[in-house]
């Protein structure tokens, strides 16, 4: 075999020099196997994309809702603790007037509240 030889195609030929009819149609098959076969691998990219979407848009809202809740709960707790130290204080108010108006009288005949303004204190609660 010369250099200048091309090697024989090993597809089978018909007497007028196209191929047979059996090898166009396994080429057929071929080509139609390999196109499905891409199809389906865009369609895996395509739908393993949306997947990752969608992953990612439900894990933001569930983030943002998380963070939402938080700051309810910090604003209500931080309601609480306002609602508590203003509690406390009414009551350290009343003990107070209560400690005012039994304490004995002092000696010069005065009440509590006079005692109370000498050290600087006002007379009640304001």
């Amino acid at each position: 075999m010369s250099t200048d030889e091309v090697p024989k195609s090993l597809r089978p030929v018909n007497w007028d020099g196209s191929f047979s009819r059996t090898w166009n149609a396994r080429m057929s098959e071929q080509w139609a196997s390999q196109r499905a076969a891409e199809q389906e691998r865009e369609w895996g990219r395509q739908q393993l994309s949306e997947y990752w979407q969608e992953t990612e848009k439900r894990l933001h809202s569930e983030a943002q809702e998380e963070s939402a809740r938080r700051r309810e709960e910090g604003h209500a707790a931080s309601d609480d603790v306002r609602a508590e130290r203003g509690t406390a204080a009414e009551e350290l108010y009343r003990k107070l007037d209560k400690l005012d108006r039994f304490s004995p009288p002092e000696a010069d005949g005065s009440t509590g509240a006079s005692e109370s303004t000498e050290r600087g204190g006002s007379a009640g609660p304001e």
